[in-house]
């Protein structure tokens, strides 16, 4: 969804979308809502969506998968609760270990594809992010996992003051979006 900033995308895509889908389909919109504006590191951005659409997936009351997220929480707590200079470098490489296990088996087992990722601000991310790697990521991550994604920016502003990374984005966009 593209616009000028102040023409109402945000405010469409929070308060109408959702109704007007339900409205055709007799069904509710499972979405997560998450703003790209300031992100500088596209791996925690990816987490940030996984976290909201776990959060989102549980709230649905699926205790199994609630009883894994919240034990890799209690666990993760408590490791941080030791002082640093108490913990062992195996402590944690165990902390570790624990933390991508709980993230693999949420990324793995959890089925999101009946929910629609919906990322508001592309325009604004931090200049230090490519905004190709970014689209190639969402893609790779979510699209080719049938996630349904929306995009919501200003396309004017991406890249307004740099013609070749303006040029790139238009060349990719069509292939991602």
């Amino acid at each position: 969804m593209d616009g000028v900033w102040g023409t109402g995308k945000t405010f469409f895509i929070k308060n109408i979308f959702p109704k007007e889908y339900q409205n055709d389909t007799k069904k509710e919109l499972n979405y997560i809502y998450i703003s790209a504006a300031g992100i500088n590191d596209i791996e925690q951005f990816i987490n940030d969506i996984y976290y909201s659409l776990t959060i989102k997936k549980l709230s649905d009351k699926n205790d199994a998968y609630a009883n894994i997220y919240n034990n890799k929480n209690i666990i993760k707590s408590i490791f941080n609760l030791i002082p640093i200079n108490l913990i062992p470098v195996i402590g944690d490489n165990i902390k570790q270990s624990i933390t991508d296990m709980s993230a693999f088996i949420i990324k793995e087992t959890i089925n999101f594809s009946d929910m629609v990722i919906i990322i508001d601000d592309i325009e604004r991310i931090s200049d230090t992010i490519n905004i190709e790697d970014f689209l190639y990521k969402i893609y790779d991550t979510f699209i080719l996992k049938d996630l349904k994604v929306i995009f919501v920016c200003n396309e004017k502003e991406i890249y307004s003051n740099n013609s070749e990374k303006k040029y790139n984005y238009i060349r990719i966009k069509e292939k991602i979006i």
